[in-house]
């Protein structure tokens, strides 16, 4: 039995011992697999194979070093873990001396924090390089999904991203793959170079006289007690460089780079550390100035005033119209970024729908995911300027009954239903949507497989298909419908290719192999076609109905890349102009009766569910007015920008200074934090 036990320790020692270099020529594969070659592949393929010869040999049990070793390596281990991990994301020279050094004190606070909790270089060597891997590689996939750096409250999206991460394609450049086999190999040095801060052991205690013992045990006493000072000494200097780094002081004082409404060039000027932690002061949300009982009431008196006023004429009739709104996954028009070519129209119904039709440019505050964002914005008439950058209100902040558009409907006597053909957790719907007044959430799992496919997801003619009957079977048919439908279809990855859709039936041209541009534009066909299905069966209706459509972001900015690069338009991030063009998608209100046509030059998606009301002649909450004689001074608020009457952009993070956008922040606010305590998001 003992030689049984001893073989299996053995055999799982050989295997822990095998995974570093399991793992580099795993990371050297997908590199293979992935990258084009270029000039300097063959220069990073010598080194990523020099360095898997160094964990080799740096596995070969019985390596004689002195303490030095272990020290050096554990003082150069922060520096390495830096930089390594800055260089999977971007250039981490372009980050100022300063800069660098705020991180790197960072880096080592935190490195010299476990070492005198555990005594060891190994444990602080290890887990300050873990961290560079996990952080590298995690924010190079963030980036090149969504186009948007990691957030702290990101982390609680983690389920989220598990449910869609298979649908996207991992690719990894040699550069990327040689700072991973880096960081593999200094994780792997941390156990075969170490040393620790051990002064005495026990097995020579035992062999001293009584007062050698005494003596040495004080001295071990001594140690622990040293290296708890020292410990709580790091731990409280960590902690108030964690807090520095949230304090406006810092970013002049170290010259970082402050303009929020460019998260990935914050994340690039700062690095990533400094910029990760320095957005946990938005994980709370502060009061907006001058709050108190008095604003809030000479607000709520404003809105209802203008609600007044607004709603006047308007009748409480028998007969209200049914309200589709179909928010269409990553929906929009490429156009917007630049003209181009394609061998046909990748929107031909909706380019030529006008009879009975409001359109326009929506601009709403995520690019390539959080799609709960613009959802929230929709539904609530709340705008993201006022919340932390990234956050995703769904999950922080909706924990209560909140009033929204659908409750307001249901007020007025509609059925509300809300459709989302994927799961029932994702971003929290299925908890949101009973606070939000939805009398029923239809999830995938509830179309009893009612539904076709299109490559993996549901496609937007089986939705609208499965909403019409549910609008003919519900159990009062003469009540009026409100549906919430939120698609799947063209949900990325744009990668890969399946038989049950043809990824070039549109195809740009001159581009006619980028597969991820001509997936998308054939998907953004496909939801065309199925639009053009759905008004074609409304008209024929004899209820009336208002439907609006719109997409919730752009797809990643991976997918027009080559069309830019192609036509020469470059993007500038950090021109307010050129980084609101990735931030536009279409949007359509169209009735199956006479209502005035007319086109939105601009929109941002709080105002739209307003917008809605107004066309279908429904009566707007005080909330509601605010925001319509809002609307001609600042028609887009968004978490990017905020827009004059001159139409001029301006940083989301000025949009406080406006004393008009303070006091919608201030309405906002009531309604989040405050149990909306004037009912100004509710219909009198």
């Amino acid at each position: 039995m003992k030689n049984i036990k001893a073989t299996i320790k053995k055999v799982l020692l050989i295997a822990l011992k095998c995974l570093p270099v399991i793992a580099e020529v795993a990371v050297m594969t997908l590199a293979f697999k992935t990258e084009a070659p270029k000039d300097e592949t063959a220069l990073h393929f010598a080194m990523n194979i020099f360095i898997l010869a160094a964990t080799l040999l740096a596995l070969i049990p019985k390596h004689k070093h002195s303490p030095q070793a272990a020290y050096f390596l554990f003082a150069l281990a922060p520096t390495l873990s830096f930089f390594l991990l800055e260089s999977m994301i971007r250039d981490p020279f372009e980050i100022k001396i300063r800069v660098i050094l705020l991180n790197l004190v960072i880096f080592y606070l935190f490195s010299l924090l476990l070492f005198f909790i555990f005594g060891r270089t190994s444990v602080s060597v290890f887990a300050v390089s873990l961290y560079g891997f996990v952080a590298g590689v995690t924010e190079h996939f963030v980036l090149l999904f969504r186009d948007a750096p990691l957030f702290p409250w990101d982390l609680g999206s983690i389920g989220i991203a598990a449910t869609v991460v298979d649908n996207y394609k991992f690719e990894l450049s040699w550069s990327m793959s040689l700072s991973m086999c880096a960081l593999i190999l200094m994780m792997t040095l941390a156990f075969t170079v170490e040393t620790g801060l051990n002064l005495s052991a026990v097995n020579k205690i035992r062999r001293m006289n009584t007062q050698k013992r005494l003596d040495e045990r004080k001295n071990k006493r001594f140690s622990a007690v040293a290296r708890s000072v020292s410990a709580l000494l790091a731990a409280v200097m960590l902690s108030g460089t964690v807090y520095y780094v949230n304090l406006d002081r810092s970013y002049s004082d170290f010259g970082m780079y402050p303009y929020l409404f460019t998260p990935k060039v914050v994340y690039s000027r700062n690095g990533f550390t400094v910029a990760f932690l320095s957005m946990l002061r938005y994980v709370t949300v502060s009061k907006p100035d001058g709050y108190s009982t008095a604003l809030l009431e000479d607000i709520a008196s404003d809105g209802a005033s203008a609600a007044e006023r607004l709603n006047e004429g308007k009748t409480d009739a028998d007969v209200k119209p049914d309200i589709i709104v179909i928010m269409n996954e990553a929906f929009s028009d490429l156009s917007v970024l630049t003209e181009f070519e394609t061998n046909e129209d990748y929107m031909p119904f909706l380019h030529s729908l006008s009879e009975n039709t409001v359109k326009g440019n929506l601009h709403v505050s995520v690019l390539g995911g959080n799609t709960a964002n613009t959802e929230f914005e929709f539904l609530t008439g709340c705008s993201m300027a006022f919340l932390p950058t990234g956050s995703i209100p769904y999950q922080q902040y909706i924990k209560a009954e909140t009033s929204s558009f659908a409750s307001q409907l249901k007020s007025l006597g509609y059925e509300t239903i809300a459709l989302h053909p994927y799961n029932r957790g994702g971003w929290n719907r299925n908890t949101v949507y009973p606070d939000f007044g939805f009398d029923r959430a239809i999830f995938k799992i509830d179309m009893n497989q009612k539904y076709a496919l299109c490559r993996k997801y549901v496609t937007d003619l089986s939705c609208y298909r499965y909403f019409l009957n549910t609008m003919k079977q519900s159990a009062d048919p003469d009540s009026p419908k409100f549906i919430f439908c939120v698609t799947m279809q063209n949900h990325g990855s744009y990668t890969d290719t399946y038989e049950n859709f043809d990824y070039q039936a549109i195809t740009a041209t001159g581009l006619e192999s980028d597969t991820k541009l001509s997936t998308y534009l054939s998907l953004i066909k496909k939801s065309d076609d199925a639009m053009k299905y759905l008004i074609e069966r409304l008209s024929e209706s004899d209820r009336p109905t208002v439907v609006c459509m719109f997409g919730d972001h752009q797809p990643a900015a991976t997918v027009s890349s080559k069309l830019l690069k192609k036509y020469g338009v470059t993007l500038n991030d950090e021109d307010i102009n050129d980084l609101e063009q990735r931030y536009k998608v279409p949007f359509y209100i169209w009735a199956n009766y006479d209502i005035e046509e007319y086109t939105v030059d601009a929109i941002s998606a709080n105002y739209l569910s307003t917008l809605l009301c107004q066309v279908a002649g429904l009566p707007l909450t005080d909330a509601q007015a605010f925001l319509w004689d809002m609307y001609s001074e600042h028609p887009v608020v968004t978490a990017n920008v905020f827009m004059d009457s001159d139409m001029k952009l301006h940083p989301s993070d000025e949009a406080k200074k406006e004393p008009l956008l303070n006091r919608y922040a201030a309405m906002q606010y009531s309604l989040l934090f405050d149990g909306d305590r004037y009912g100004m998001f509710k219909l009198k």
